[in-house]
């Protein structure tokens, strides 16, 4: 879906947006891929928004535009926010740092387990093998070193989470948080390599290179379709559009041809991890008795410990120009 760029047509483009995606929190409602193009040096001197500037997109915001009376006169610089692109390269950087953190957390956890569960007084009692082990006291040591890894390591999890958000994204919108349930931090992202092969996936009817491929870069055709196959929620033909889904970061012109942007998002979820390595634990070290000749010999115990933990999430969305974004809520903080 191609939406048309006079300033008038985005206007009333919008307000059917709004009206349309009433419980949506945000929509990808114009993709601009030139900015001021030649002239960037005047549009920079003259545009209270620089970002307006460059190749952008613009999202609607739902709850701005509900609390501005579904009235966009007067209203279009806060109910539109734009989004400047970010290389794809940036997104990566940014999997590969909350991964490091992630298991940086994983890490400290486990070291603490092993510290907690095997600090004075022994929770085992010395007898012939195998050792007498009170797991009610093992029990309340895991618990003990999970609050330590909850109160003090997760925070620090986060911190390198945001950081590198900060280094990698500085741009990007944060939609609410990156924590569960909080909505989305995202960015669109671009490639600097064209990826031609992908939109053969998109043809299965002799009628689908008409709708696709059609200009600025090929001749407009007409396409044959039945009415109930349009959406007047969402625009163009909705089985069409939704394949766009599947499509991976492109380059501009291909964003341009094509009417669809990719995001780089990060979202929060909660994890379930079962902490336990062979090398490194965590172990009960406990001792027992061999009698014949009687002698102490150490017994390690494995011990996993149970890690239920929010964890920072990545996923790279393709969003057709008119269609809402997955995981944004509310309206975004900056």
């Amino acid at each position: 879906m191609k939406v048309c760029s006079s300033q008038f047509a985005k206007l009333i483009f919008l307000c059917l947006l709004g009206l349309a995606y009433a419980q949506e929190a945000g929509v990808l409602s114009y993709i601009d891929t030139t900015g001021a193009g030649s002239e960037i040096a005047a549009c920079l001197a003259t545009e209270p928004d620089p970002r307006l500037c460059s190749p952008h997109v613009e999202v609607l915001i739902f709850e701005t535009f509900n609390a501005c009376g579904g009235n966009l006169s007067g209203c279009e610089e806060i109910v539109t926010l734009s989004l400047l692109f970010m290389p794809e390269e940036a997104g990566q950087n940014v999997v590969e740092d909350m991964e490091n953190a992630w298991q940086h957390f994983l890490q400290q956890t486990l070291a603490q387990l092993n510290q907690d569960i095997n600090k004075f007084m022994p929770c085992w009692v010395l007898i012939p093998c195998p050792p007498l082990i009170d797991w009610t006291c093992v029990s309340n040591r895991i618990a003990d070193a999970l609050a330590t890894a909850y109160a003090d390591f997760q925070p620090q999890y986060w911190q390198e989470v945001y950081t590198s958000i900060a280094t990698h994204m500085p741009l990007a919108a944060h939609w609410q948080t990156a924590l569960p349930d909080g909505g989305a931090v995202l960015s669109p992202v671009v490639s600097l390599l064209p990826k031609p092969a992908q939109y053969a996936d998109l043809i299965e009817a002799p009628r689908d290179p008409a709708y696709y491929f059609q200009g600025p870069l090929f001749p407009r055709l007409p396409v044959p379709y039945l009415p109930e196959e349009t959406s007047e929620t969402y625009g163009g033909l909705t089985e069409l559009e939704g394949r766009k889904r599947v499509l991976e970061p492109a380059t501009l012109s291909e964003y341009e041809q094509f009417g669809f942007v990719s995001f780089f998002q990060v979202y929060g979820d909660y994890r379930l991890e079962l902490l336990f390595d062979p090398l490194a634990g965590p172990y009960l070290v406990a001792a027992c008795l061999i009698p014949v000749p009687p002698f102490v010999v150490p017994f390690p115990v494995p011990v996993p410990g149970p890690l239920f933990a929010a964890r920072a999430l990545s996923d790279w969305p393709t969003v057709p120009e008119g269609y809402p974004i997955p995981r944004i809520k509310g309206i975004p903080l900056y």
